[in-house]
């Protein structure tokens, strides 16, 4: 009899919940130049020409499942082991519950506050098969978000979480103004695996709202583009002088690399490598 996974499997919220994958659909993402900065992370943690973050991410292939989220298995812990976290974004997690995320006792809160170093957690699931992903609450000036209201002339705080469909879409959730239109992407998942150990994926958030505009712009080296990644349009800078800019959208320099963390699976040693195809299938 074929041995199963021990404590963790990747799913997905159509396989779940009878939807449609996106198959034959890549999710569309635009880079900023300082993904590179992400890239020197991976770089120098997994190896240099093993992942490229503009391509490998979970996604980026018709293939690949999306939305995205794990499933605990009745035995075992889930270690999250953060690797950069700005002082102004906690890190959490929830259960997904299929179109909405709820929050567990304590809210899921695992890392706030200042920024420590070997910052490390083990998740508390509740129960067998708990689905669950992970959220960043990013503190957000309104010189960087759309706010109007009695709110306006201080710094709020956004939700964003690994499953895209459960992020607003465009500005604030003003609308979407550029693809993908069903759900931001805030967070860029891989699979590391074959560097560090079964069952462990890297997950990458930007805690500026991919929804608007970006934030910077193309740096003109021609070697970019060549790697086949969509850089940032130039900003065109506004020196008149006056203040019309407070409260603009000012967008997302889109790095992913503002909070990124280590999910590993302790102890899972599967004894076959299981495809997106055969963890559907399991599912149904």
């Amino acid at each position: 009899m074929q041995k199963r996974a021990n404590l963790l499997l990747l799913v997905c919220l159509a396989a779940l919940c009878g939807a449609t994958t996106t198959s034959g659909a890549p999710v569309p993402i635009t880079f900023g130049r300082d993904i590179k900065k992400l890239q020197d992370l991976v770089d120098e943690r997994y190896g240099r020409n093993h992942i490229d973050v503009t391509k490998d991410f979970i996604g980026a292939r018709g293939e690949d499942i999306d939305p995205w989220f794990w499933v605990g298995s009745r035995t075992g812990a889930v270690r999250v082991k953060v690797l950069r976290r700005n002082s102004d974004s906690d890190l959490g997690w929830y259960e997904e519950t299929g179109d909405q995320a709820r929050m567990p006792d304590g809210g899921g809160v695992l890392f706030t506050g200042r920024a420590r170093r070997h910052e490390e957690a083990v998740l508390p699931l509740p129960g067998f098969q708990t689905r669950f992903g992970f959220y960043v609450d990013a503190t957000l000036s309104t010189s960087r978000a759309v706010v109007s209201g009695p709110g306006s002339g201080a710094n709020i705080t956004k939700r964003f979480f690994t499953n895209r469909r459960l992020n607003d879409c465009g500005p604030n959730g003003t609308g979407a103004i550029h693809a993908p239109f069903d759900g931001d992407v805030q967070a860029l998942m891989y699979d590391v695996s074959r560097w560090v150990g079964p069952d462990t994926w890297l997950v990458c958030f930007e805690d500026q709202d991919t929804g608007g505009l970006l934030a910077d712009g193309d740096d003109g080296d021609d070697d970019d583009r060549a790697m086949g990644t969509t850089f940032a349009k130039p900003k065109e800078d506004d020196d008149d002088g006056d203040d019309d800019d407070h409260g603009r959208d000012h967008g997302s320099n889109n790095d992913f690399n503002d909070v990124v963390l280590e999910v590993r699976a302790d102890g899972a040693t599967p004894t076959h490598a299981l495809s997106f195809g055969g963890l559907k299938l399991r599912y149904r």
